[in-house]
């Protein structure tokens, strides 16, 4: 269309129309408003009239029951009034305070002196209700006691129950904290525990009692039911009181392993003969038998080891030592040159041969090697003989001055044959050679070594013995008292010591032969009892005075005890 042909007038006469269009439009629009808001403000008009309506109901329906909760109070209080609270008079409360509470969810707030109102109403209830109770509580707790000893337990229970619910009503309602009981309370509860626990505790004792009575009459299907039934009781009893004192683990644990033990029995039988077969076959030199007599004797304990972990059978040192008698069996040839070695060896270190004694430590130490490699488990002592072993290899270099040191301070003893004892306490030098150390604290190669426990004093004589091919020990009581004699010498006493020890051998030897064997440094001896926690002591030292000396002291010491004032001396076993 051509906007520029249209005549100027036409379009003044569409813009009048559409503003009377318009024009109309909002006359309609606002007339429709004015309706709106006469409909919205009938109705809020409406609304509210019938809001007022409904809270003047309820205000009209709680004053009625405020009276009533007021007549309820008064008729209560009159019933009280004689002072025994009767059935009628609580029945009332429980109205009034009924009443109450409905009265107080008819509106939509609670005022603060209604509740305490309501409050004080229930806390009076619970109070009496409290009160009334506790002389039945009491019967009731009388009666579970007197049906229990009776054996009652089912009518034990049942006083119980009732007591301990009536005890957990008042305990948990609104009565005075002077009323409520939580000591009775928990006192009624493990008294019920107690009393249902009974039944299943004596059905596990009865249980036990058939088990071992089958057992000794070794009736194997009736002890495996009876520790069965015993161990569904117990069971039970764990499970549905575990956190209480009669839950046992400890029971079901022995029950268990008694089962496994019962189920591996033969087993546990047959491994016992299999041993005991070997054992015949190695003592008659059936080397192949035995060694397949204990194999198949370990292999049966390894498999009931695992299949019947609870039972009193199982044993995984059992299982090493068959495998160590079967190594050993094999290995018997080759102990027997060992032992033929050892015995030689030592021959030679008696007869102070140390180079042929060389040799069969050398030859000794290759078998052992040998065994280890092929049998580890074979013969019980080769721990001791590798130990003796390396030891001599290691010193023999000095194995001929430690004996020569030795032999010359021997001497044996008076009435006792086949015993020498070393006229001296050990010198430190001697110590040192042979343990390659000194924990001496008054040091010098003369001296007496001192500081030594007694298991110190105990390991140089083992060491020592392993040099001269012979037993070396501690002298015993007996044994240092012959040695001397009757009466103590004044030798190296607090009077003349200096207070500290002096070189051995410098001082007087007594009419025996023996130095300081009072005075100088006390002495270690074997003690009556080898594993106690103490051993004696002789001969006093440089701390005591002559007149103790005399008397021949003996003193019981911590075994642990390394003391500056405390050596040693030794006994070599010449006999043989």
């Amino acid at each position: 269309m051509d906007f520029t042909k249209i005549p100027e007038h036409s379009v003044t006469t569409i813009g009048d129309e559409e503003r009377k269009v318009r024009r109309g439009r909002q006359l309609k629009i606002g007339a429709a408003l004015v309706v709106i808001a006469a409909g919205v403000s009938w109705y809020f008009i409406g609304a509210l009239t019938q809001e007022t309506a409904e809270r003047a109901k309820i205000a009209a329906a709680q004053v009625k029951l405020a009276a009533r909760v007021t007549e309820l109070e008064k008729n209560y209080r009159s019933l009280i009034a004689g002072g025994q609270v009767s059935a009628e008079a609580f029945a009332t409360l429980d109205q009034a305070i009924a009443t109450e509470r409905e009265r107080q969810q008819l509106g939509r707030t609670t005022r603060r002196e209604d509740q305490r109102h309501l409050d004080a109403l229930e806390t009076e209830r619970d109070d009496r209700l409290a009160r009334a109770a506790l002389p039945r509580l009491a019967s009731l707790e009388a009666a579970a006691q007197m049906r229990r000893e009776a054996g009652d337990l089912g009518g034990a229970v049942e006083s119980l129950r009732t007591a301990l619910a009536l005890q957990r009503v008042i305990n948990g309602g609104s009565a005075a904290a002077r009323v409520k009981d939580y000591v009775r309370e928990t006192r009624l509860a493990q008294a019920l525990v107690a009393a249902e626990v009974e039944p299943l505790q004596r059905e596990v004792q009865a249980a036990l009692a058939r088990a071992t009575a089958t057992a000794a009459q070794q009736q194997w299907a009736e002890t495996r039911l009876a520790y069965g039934q015993a161990r569904a009781a117990q069971v039970a009893l764990n499970q549905k009181y575990p956190a209480t004192r009669f839950s046992d683990t400890t029971t079901l644990n022995r029950i268990d392993q008694e089962l496994a033990s019962l189920q591996s029995a033969d087993a546990a039988g047959e491994v016992v003969t299999l041993a005991r077969r070997g054992d015949a076959a190695a003592a008659a030199g059936q080397v192949t038998v035995a060694a397949e007599a204990y194999e198949a004797a370990r292999d049966l304990q390894a498999k009931l080891n695992q299949q019947f972990t609870r039972s009193r059978f199982a044993s995984a040192s059992q299982v090493e030592e068959l495998e160590g008698k079967r190594e050993t069996v094999l290995a018997a040839e080759a102990l027997a040159e060992v032992k033929t070695n050892l015995e030689a060896m030592n021959a030679a270190l008696r007869q102070r041969n140390v180079s042929a004694a060389a040799l069969r430590v050398a030859a000794a130490q290759r078998l052992v090697e040998q065994i280890g490699r092929q049998w580890p488990r074979a013969g019980g002592a080769m721990t001791e003989v590798k130990r003796r072993l390396s030891y001599l290899n290691l010193r023999q270099a000095d194995l001929g001055a430690i004996q020569d040191e030795v032999s010359g301070r021997l001497k044996p003893l008076a009435t006792m044959p086949g015993l020498s004892l070393l006229t001296t306490e050990v010198p430190q030098a001697l110590y040192a050679r042979v343990m390659n150390t000194n924990p001496s604290r008054h040091v010098g190669r003369g001296l007496p070594v001192d500081s030594v426990s007694w298991r110190d004093a105990g390991e140089f004589c083992e060491r020592l013995g392993w040099v001269l091919g012979r037993r070396v020990r501690l002298p015993t009581e007996a044994e240092w008292r012959v040695a001397a004699g009757q009466k103590g010498m004044a030798a190296w006493a607090l009077e003349i010591s200096g207070g500290h020890s002096r070189e051995v051998g410098k001082s007087t030897a007594n009419a025996a032969g023996f130095f300081d064997l009072t005075g100088n440094l006390a002495e270690w001896l074997e003690p009556a009892e080898a594993n106690g926690a103490t051993a004696p002591t002789a001969g006093g030292s440089f701390l005591d005075r002559a007149s103790i000396l005399a008397a021949l002291p003996v003193e019981l010491l911590e075994k642990s005890e390394r003391a500056r004032h405390v050596g040693f001396r030794f006994v070599v076993e010449t006999g043989g």
